[in-house]
């Protein structure tokens, strides 16, 4: 349709499938807590993509989005990778992203680590739990942030358990998710509060 998105939106299988592929669940939590100390000592003159996003830390993020690509094919979804995610949705590759990116995190109480590890990476893990699908950077992400800003960010965050959803199998949550309608014999409980700071 002529002045619309439609030659490029792509459509989803269900709303989950664009929740988890947000490239923020991945790039912020890694970025902000592996160069911690750097944000700490530099009084805001910290340039996450720029610098903080070196060989090594790649190495993470790339480990976080395996474990992501694992979980989308067992749920039936079509997976891509960290890279194919960002350039579809920047336009851009990250390394033509980080030339004029912004300065920034500037500390662990920043929305990279308060609300992509209570609301992405917490539901990614709930889900691999659910799924079977081990994933054991995510995890270790969500126990290092909780550590820094001493929360409880998996049992507080946003998983399966406080959506009301954690009765549900597998089958089920699709089906849920596709036609809204709770599945025979089970009711989705009101969803708990999230603490995202």
């Amino acid at each position: 349709m002529e002045g619309t998105y439609a030659h490029v939106v792509k459509p989803a299988q269900s709303v989950l499938e664009p929740a988890l592929y947000n490239v923020n669940i991945i790039v912020h939590p890694v970025g902000a807590l592996l160069n911690m100390g750097r944000i700490e000592y530099c009084g805001g003159e910290f340039y996450m993509y720029k610098e903080g996003i070196t060989p090594s830390v790649k190495k993470v993020i790339y480990s976080m989005d395996n474990g992501r690509f694992a979980l989308f094919s067992r749920l039936g979804y079509k997976p891509f990778t960290y890279d194919q995610v960002f350039a579809d949705c920047f336009n851009m590759s990250v390394q033509e992203f980080a030339k004029t990116s912004s300065k920034g995190p500037f500390s662990m109480q920043d929305r990279y680590v308060t609300e992509d590890i209570p609301m992405g990476a917490t539901l990614s893990l709930s889900l691999g739990r659910k799924a079977g699908v081990p994933m054991p950077t995510y995890e270790c992400m969500i126990h290092l942030a909780s550590v820094v800003n001493e929360k409880e960010y998996y049992a507080q965050g946003r998983n399966l358990r406080n959506l009301g959803l954690e009765e549900y199998s597998l089958a089920e949550l699709e089906q849920y998710l596709q036609t809204g309608k709770k599945p025979a014999g089970k009711s989705v409980k009101n969803e708990k509060n999230i603490a995202v700071s």
